[in-house]
């Protein structure tokens, strides 16, 4: 018997809600968003960033609008009760998931920052400048501590707004040789996967008894020949929940699986035909016959969204496809345009949330079911 994954029937749920649209939704293009297990947040060309309860679809807080310049990016680290974005001038601020309340604001590189990684203990930054930072979290909420204090750590909140000081960086892990387009933290926090604008693609160790340089190394493809041989641009990285596989979307539609442990190239799948694969993400759905099973969503500039299932070892298949064109009510017989792009997918609990070049979110259940056949 042989099991599928679905699209339920049913209207996509939106972000905003239908009937509090004007007044809630972003007035621009969605350029991210990540999902906690209560919340989503979304950041804009608009330069806000919005909070969504994901129960009613309804804001949570009042729109952030810390921001003078697009915001980028953002990701989440719930345990933490943290979440985090970037800005298109350098800039990168550090949030409380529960309160919305700036934690620490600074400026992290010279140009956009165009990705991030957050852990409970490390946040890691990549940026169009060609560099990638890691940063303490500690330390950055220490120094939040004492500004609000006047330099006294004992008696500060957290949450203020004086939080104006630069933070230095645990270490400037490398210089990428083009625009770094996503970072990728492992779940030790010890190292940090990193995707260019050129296809290469790096593992940076951010600790060793090795001196001030610290080790790397580069992710092959077949072919031979680290640093992106054959590899069109990446765009975006995802690892598995286990750490074992990371996925990359790249600028020639193509979706890579790579063996961590071996760095090479698994599996190179023609996705998203020549159109470029925006967005990736690895997770699991619940399946039919008890368990979860591991997925991969690719949104890309084709306006769909696909959600991958591995049938058998090296081979991975398209299991179910939603499409923006249809999300936004444009007639059948025109062509995808560029309006219609896929910017960035996450997953949550069976629930696919995408957004594009529109000030929606929308989010499809899928269900694992087993097939006759």
């Amino acid at each position: 018997m042989m099991t599928a994954i679905k699209v339920v029937a049913q209207e996509p749920i939106t972000f905003p809600h239908p009937s509090h649209a004007s007044e809630e939704g972003h007035t621009a293009d969605i350029y991210s968003i990540a999902v906690s297990a209560n919340h989503l947040i979304s950041c804009s060309r608009d330069r806000t960033i919005r909070i969504w309860n994901l129960s009613d679809h309804r804001l949570a807080h009042p729109p952030l609008r810390e921001h003078a310049s697009s915001v980028l990016c953002c990701k989440i680290h719930e345990e933490s009760d943290l979440f985090v974005t970037s800005e298109v001038d350098g800039f990168v601020e550090l949030w409380r998931l529960s309160t919305a309340q700036l934690v620490k604001k600074w400026k992290a590189h010279a140009d956009s920052v165009l990705s991030l990684a957050l852990g409970g203990e490390v946040l890691v930054t990549g940026s169009r400048d060609k560099s990638i930072k890691a940063w303490s979290v500690a330390q950055l909420l220490l120094s939040s501590r004492a500004e609000a204090a006047g330099g006294d750590t004992t008696t500060a909140d957290v949450d203020d707004d004086d939080n104006t000081a630069e933070p230095e960086p645990l270490r400037t892990i490398g210089a990428a040789t083009a625009a770094v387009n996503d970072v990728a933290l492992a779940a030790d926090e010890k190292s940090v996967f990193a995707g260019s604008g050129d296809g290469s693609l790096r593992q940076w160790y951010l600790s060793s008894s090795s001196g001030d340089e610290k080790p790397s190394r580069d992710f092959e493809s077949p072919g031979g020949g680290g640093g992106g041989c054959r590899r069109r641009g990446i765009c975006s990285l995802s690892l598995t929940r286990n750490g074992k596989r990371l996925v990359s979307g790249h600028s020639d539609g193509k979706l890579r699986v790579f063996d961590v442990e071996r760095a090479t190239e698994l599996m190179c799948i023609d996705a998203h035909g020549t159109c470029l694969t925006r967005s990736v993400c690895t997770g699991e759905v619940d399946k039919a016959t008890g368990g979860r099973e591991e997925v991969v969503l690719s949104g890309s500039y084709d306006g769909t969204v696909k959600v991958w299932m591995e049938r058998e070892e090296g081979k991975w298949e398209s299991v179910a496809v939603m499409r923006f064109q249809q999300e936004m009510a444009i007639p059948a017989n025109e062509s995808p345009t560029d309006d219609n792009r896929i910017l960035s997918v996450a997953l949550s609990e069976n629930m696919v949330f995408y957004c594009g070049q529109s000030p929606y979110i929308f989010g499809r259940r899928i269900e694992h079911r087993a097939d006759a056949s």
